[in-house]
């Protein structure tokens, strides 16, 4: 019998274990992520934040998919290291997961600027549940919220934090909104019609640092304008 093991539970990794599953009936594999949960579509997770759909509506493979497929989910395993040459794969508590073939399908990471200030707490990038999660739980505690980044992925958290009920503002480095994907005539209009919706805009805004103790109170930009706020998401 064939051990597969798969590090990373989303749409590459879920998807490979279906395929594998049907070229292999007999095979033995594993999936091992460091998330909390199964797999859940990350294209919905602003839903999730604005209150729109909640946890079983986020979820595309609930915990029976995974039995039914005969296929050993470990959740909340962070892998740390691996040994080709004897086929094993290693978690942070030391234990050891076999294997005859290996996929990494650990996907990517968001991009948090070096800037002083980074790691206080209430500064957030938005990628998993967990960091939903914990974005949820700060607004509800949270009078504004600074969104550093103005393209799609910033806006839509934006948008998100918004419905909730929160302030925002978004600070976008650039001159224009979506800089990637608009000229300057369509980016005026589309920020028109958000800040219909509630948004508030600070272009042309390049970030220094990050104020505060042990929680962010402000931040500082190039200029040396300084902004409060009581939370931060970067989104660059």
């Amino acid at each position: 019998m064939k051990q597969y093991l798969i590090i990373g539970n989303g749409v590459a990794g879920t998807t490979a274990a279906h395929e594998i599953r049907k070229a292999d009936t007999g095979a033995k594999i594993t999936i091992v992520t460091e998330e909390s949960v199964p797999f859940y579509s990350r294209m919905k997770i602003p839903e999730y934040i604005a209150g729109a759909v909640d946890f079983s509506n986020l979820l595309v493979r609930k915990e029976k998919w995974y039995e039914d497929m005969q296929i050993d989910l470990k959740t909340g395993i962070r892998i740390t290291d691996i040994d080709h040459e004897k086929g094993q794969a290693f978690d942070k508590s030391g234990n050891s997961y076999s294997y005859d073939a290996l996929l990494l399908a650990t996907g990517s990471h968001p991009f948090v600027p070096p800037v002083n200030g980074s790691t206080l707490k209430n500064v957030f990038a938005l990628r998993t549940f967990e960091d939903a999660s914990n974005i949820i739980a700060a607004a509800e505690a949270s009078k504004n919220c600074l969104v550093v980044g103005g393209g799609l992925l910033g806006l839509e958290a934006a948008h998100a934090l918004i419905r909730r009920g929160l302030p925002v503002t978004v600070v976008e480095h650039a001159g224009r909104l979506l800089p990637r994907q608009m000229d300057h005539e369509g980016a005026a209009l589309l920020k028109d019609m958000l800040e219909k919706q509630g948004f508030t805009f600070k272009s042309k805004a390049t970030t220094k640092q990050l104020i505060g103790d042990q929680a962010v109170s402000g931040l500082e930009l190039e200029s040396g304008e300084v902004m409060e706020t009581d939370m931060v998401l970067f989104s660059t």
